[in-house]
């Protein structure tokens, strides 16, 4: 049976080099940047870049690039599949309209050999455009492909709580940004690891729906939504 050597650390982020801002007439500017991701990064799976700015006065633009140059886009998040292992430095320029400052921050990014792609969706978010919302379930799927089956499916949300299996429930109990991370073992013990942005709202309404225990192919099944917390009339999607 054979084994790779990928770390079992989740969460591990790694800090390399941070360039301060600069502004036209070349003083230190009090704007800076950084960018964290999970660990490990394996071939052929997403990973999310997270980036941190401080000290800006106005809105941000950001730009992503490669150690050769090859510019990956300009969100302020970015999703990137490295599709093969080695080692590449990712470099993070913002520009802050404010002041006209820009700071830059690279990181070396190590990404791992596995014969194992994963990926996962969040099924809300492609329906409606919003992950979930503060004290309402939010379900997220995982997809496995590669290695030897059957594969073991770990989910980290974000906000320091786990979950398992291949479709994986969670409720947030406040509002804002995650990365969430789905790792999967295979039966030979190789492992990857996805990570996808999630974006979590707050509403005083809640609404949850129970699923009947057995749903049969091809028959009618009914689902009862439950909403509290509305001051007024409701609508359905």
């Amino acid at each position: 049976m054979k084994k790779n050597l990928i770390l079992p650390t989740l969460f591990l982020v790694s800090f390399v080099l941070l360039t301060a801002g600069r502004v036209p007439n070349g003083q230190a500017a009090p704007f800076v940047v950084d960018f964290s991701f999970p660990s490990p990064v394996t071939q052929g799976s997403p990973v999310t870049f997270n980036p941190v700015a401080s000290g800006n006065t106005g809105s941000l633009q950001y730009a992503w690039y490669l150690e050769d140059g090859t510019y990956l886009g300009g969100s302020s998040v970015l999703a990137y599949t490295f599709t093969s292992s080695g080692s590449h430095t990712l470099a993070l320029r913002v520009y802050d309209s404010g002041t006209g400052a820009t700071a830059y921050a690279s990181h070396s990014v190590i990404i791992q050999p596995s014969p194992v792609r994963v990926d996962l969706s969040d099924p809300t978010s492609q329906i409606l455009g919003q992950s979930g919302t503060v004290g309402s379930p939010v379900t997220f799927s995982g997809s496995a492909s590669g290695g030897t089956p059957p594969y073991d499916f770990t989910w980290g949300f974000g906000d320091g709580t786990t979950g398992v299996g291949a479709v994986a429930t969670h409720t947030y109990s406040v509002s804002g940004f995650s990365v969430i991370v789905l790792r999967v073992t295979d039966a030979d013990g190789f492992v990857a690891v996805a990570s996808r942005p999630s974006s979590i709202s707050a509403t005083p309404v809640l609404v949850d729906f129970p699923v009947p225990t057995l749903v049969i192919q091809n028959a009618p099944a009914g689902f009862t939504s439950s909403v509290t917390g509305n001051t007024g009339g409701l609508s359905f999607q």
